[in-house]
């Protein structure tokens, strides 16, 4: 999906609510916050979030789908089991998305999302780009610079510390994040 695609569908599932006096709230995260919030990629496979009110809303997110020719989980919460304790209550207004009818939407801080990202820790796979480079962008955009900070950041959003795993995912992530560009010839 890309930036316009998910913008129309947001906007059809707002309208749609309205239509029926339901004032959804959607905090989004994952891939469409990098695409839409930092432009960091051109599409996304789904949007993730979690929304409420689910029961109402499940049959508009069908709705939209089938009008809109969409996979069926094109809005989907599956991303609800790894957001933090924290929650959405501690997102911000998603300004990209400011002004769709029907809707409140909000999206996690570049701090949020980097806790988001270091505890997913997906490497890059066929098909899947994995967290490493969206994590490298969160850890440059953020201005963190050790594993410590990013350790505090962890800690601050789900109150533990990252996994042997996630560490080393982190720890190339900020790498990347700071290797020195050479200039091309």
């Amino acid at each position: 999906m890309d930036k316009q695609t998910v913008i129309n569908a947001l906007a059809l599932l707002g309208r749609k609510a309205e239509a029926r006096g339901i004032a959804p709230e959607i905090a989004i995260y994952g891939g469409t916050v990098m695409m839409l919030a930092y432009r960091l990629r051109e599409g996304t496979q789904d949007v993730d979030a979690v929304f409420r009110p689910r029961e109402n809303l499940q049959p508009l997110i069908a709705e939209v789908a089938a009008e809109l020719n969409l996979a069926p989980d094109w809005l989907n919460d599956n991303v609800s089991q790894f957001a933090p304790n924290a929650g959405p209550a501690t997102n911000i207004a998603f300004e990209e998305l400011v002004g769709l009818p029907g809707l409140r939407v909000s999206r996690p801080s570049a701090r949020k999302m980097l806790a988001m990202k270091a505890r997913a820790a997906r490497l890059p796979r066929p098909g899947h780009g994995g967290d490493l480079h969206d994590l490298a962008f969160l850890i440059k955009h953020t201005g963190t610079k050790s594993i410590v900070q990013i350790e505090e950041i962890f800690a601050q959003f789900y109150g533990d510390s990252l996994d042997d795993r996630q560490r080393l995912v982190a720890e190339r992530a900020l790498e990347i994040a700071y290797e020195p560009r050479h200039p091309t010839p």
